[in-house]
């Protein structure tokens, strides 16, 4: 999201550095991409975190003086943004948000604005600071990505194997359709739970894959039968508005934080809604087939959200605050 969002910034006429952890240099960009790298939480150093992404961007600040700091977590990068100096906002990608923490309240309290994914998320930051609601946007690219071998008519997972994502309630309502009649489940990603996960999917032949470089995730979801997407907590999912950029149905949780992303503006569904943590309609839901008006307008949806039109809407804060 935020390299996409990097390039349209770029090409507003924005000089963008973006600083990201565990990852190789990127070449070819029109900003500049800085690295730093995150200690392992079990490691003792790990409470220095915040303090390595100040020394990292005090030397880009030397290099090039920083107008504008923009956190997209509210975690170190935000406290240090709080104790920098520089006006700074913050946009969060998850609607679990700890207010009764003292250094989440001051970050957001010190930000200029705050850019919420849904009403629901600005209801929760409007006691703190200015806030826009722009949700996120698509239009990741395909074009030569390798796919892995999979067999026809797959249903996709992707994203965190832990319970908030509803990796077990999925695996659950799984199991409970007869063998005979289960499509072929992938479950692509990583995490806490992650042997737990790949010793019951391999129980119940589910295809487990690795987390998926982002091309290479998208070309995978545009030949899946549907996405499924159990999660119990979500802000703006970009894999959710992915699928029906690319004409690929969905099944999802009837999540009211992301109403606006689930249904049109008359109120029709634009994926199969399952009611919140429910195993039996999510076991009923994995034998559907896809509603083709559903898929239709979902893809009319998807292409009003692309991330040109969300840059300009972020470029307009941008240029108020620096």
């Amino acid at each position: 999201m935020e390299r996409q969002l990097a390039r349209e910034l770029c090409a507003l006429g924005f000089e963008i550095t973006l600083l990201t952890r565990d990852t190789q240099p990127l070449s070819g960009e029109p900003f500049t991409h800085v690295t730093y790298q995150r200690p392992s939480s079990k490691d003792w150093k790990s409470w220095l975190l915040a303090g390595r992404i100040a020394s990292v961007l005090r030397e880009i600040d030397r290099a090039r003086p920083i107008a504008l700091l923009h956190a997209f977590m509210l975690g170190p990068p935000a406290y240090y943004a709080a104790r920098s100096g520089k006006p700074y906002l913050i946009t969060h990608h998850d609607m679990r948000i700890d207010l009764g923490s003292g250094r989440i309240r001051r970050a957001l309290s010190g930000a200029r604005h705050a850019i919420a994914l849904n009403a629901a998320q600005a209801e929760l930051f409007r006691p703190l600071v200015p806030v826009t609601v722009i949700p996120n946007g698509v239009g990741g690219s395909i074009a030569g990505a390798a796919v892995p071998d999979l067999p026809p008519g797959f249903l996709l997972f992707a994203g965190r194997f832990e319970a908030a994502k509803g990796v077990f309630l999925l695996l659950d309502a799984y199991e409970r359709v007869p063998a005979a009649s289960r499509p072929t489940l992938v479950l692509a990603g990583d995490g806490s739970a992650a042997l737990e996960v790949r010793t019951r999917a391999s129980r119940l032949g589910a295809i487990v894959l690795p987390w998926l470089a982002h091309d290479v995730l998208l070309a995978t979801l545009a030949r899946a039968s549907a996405l499924v997407m159990p999660s119990s907590s979500e802000a703006s999912p970009l894999l959710l508005l992915e699928a029906y950029r690319l004409g690929v149905p969905a099944i999802v949780h009837d999540l009211p934080m992301i109403a606006a992303d689930l249904r049109d503006a008359s109120g029709a569904p634009l994926a199969r809604l399952v009611p919140v943590g429910d195993v039996e309609a999510w076991s009923l839901a994995l034998l559907s087939t896809a509603d083709p008006s559903s898929t239709a307008r979902a893809s009319v949806a998807a292409r009003a959200r692309t991330w040109p039109a969300v840059a300009a809407r972020y470029a307009t804060i941008y240029r108020s605050l620096a």
